[in-house]
């Protein structure tokens, strides 16, 4: 599948976000001839990235403003500024800053949605107007990685508890406008591979015992058989509890690469007055166990 189209494991969003990005700037495809070597669309992406990184800062400051206050502002962005895991993402020409400013919109428009459910003041039509637009974001942060799409259950699950008297409706609208996002997308991947999500539906499978290593990606024709007397499900639970257990001993103590991991641990167990602060604290907590769950068998 990927010899006969090499694009149909990835998702399209970053890509034509990089692409748009060098048709528009007035870039030169020659490596320079003398140390250190730069390439010029390998330094633009890189700059790119790090504007993602500033704009992360700048969206994340003005919510910890609205939800604390000043201090907590220039603490938290402070603390992000200074967080050496994300600089080496904002330097890797990766799409992990878009997803983070995708993710970052996406606790705006909560947050949003959320208040105007307990404090009504622009209508109806504002509501579902954030819930359609939460769906939206949740499908580019999909075509931009395919695991951010896991996502939208707990953003189903914190509309349609948090969202007021309208909120099945809202989660509704959501999903739809997630689903409207991504099927063209699903449905010309299957046409050309037969699968929604090109190579990467294999993901959930590669790496259990059955496809050990690199086995299953240097398949051309792979046959996906069980030997007998084994469930067929057995290779997905041995690589559930395997994966699982590595990520809770090991990767949750320092996912964010150091000591900084240690602040919002301690913020996830503290309860607030505030409802907004709360709430948003229980979306985070719904995040966090699908998470690992997608990272561990994806």
């Amino acid at each position: 599948i990927r010899t006969m189209h090499p694009d149909i494991s990835n998702p399209p969003v970053y890509p034509v976000v990089l692409a748009g990005l060098l048709k528009v700037l007035p870039i030169e495809y020659t490596a320079s001839s003398s140390p250190p070597f730069r390439y010029p669309p390998e330094l633009a992406i890189g700059v790119f990235n790090q504007l993602l990184f500033l704009g992360l800062i700048v969206s994340l400051f003005f919510l910890t403003k609205q939800l604390f206050d000043g201090t907590v502002a220039w603490l938290s962005a402070i603390i992000l500024f200074g967080t050496e895991l994300f600089w080496r993402f904002a330097g890797s020409g990766l799409s992990t800053m878009l997803v983070m400013v995708l993710f970052s919109a996406l606790l705006w428009c909560l947050f949003l949605l959320e208040r105007e459910a307990r404090e009504p003041k622009r209508g109806q039509a504002w509501q579902f107007g954030l819930a359609a637009l939460c769906g939206v974001l949740m499908g580019i942060g999909c075509l931009t990685r395919y695991s951010f799409g896991w996502f939208i259950l707990p953003l189903i699950l914190y509309v349609g508890i948090f969202c007021g008297p309208r909120r099945l409706p809202l989660a509704l609208l959501a999903f739809v406008s997630f689903a409207v996002v991504i099927t063209p997308w699903m449905i010309r991947n299957y046409w050309l591979s037969g699968l929604p999500f090109g190579t990467a539906t294999y993901a959930v499978i590669d790496n259990s015992f059955l496809w050990q290593g690199n086995k299953l990606m240097r398949s051309l024709a792979p046959r996906f058989e069980v030997p007998v007397g084994i469930s067929p499900l057995a290779p997905l639970w041995n690589k559930f509890f395997a994966t699982v257990k590595a990520i809770l001993a090991q990767e949750v103590p320092k996912f964010s690469g150091s000591w900084v991991s240690a602040f919002f641990l301690a913020g996830l167990m503290m309860n607030f007055r505030n409802l907004s602060i709360q709430r948003l604290r229980y979306f985070l907590l719904f995040c966090l166990p699908v998470a690992v769950v997608v990272q561990g068998m994806g």
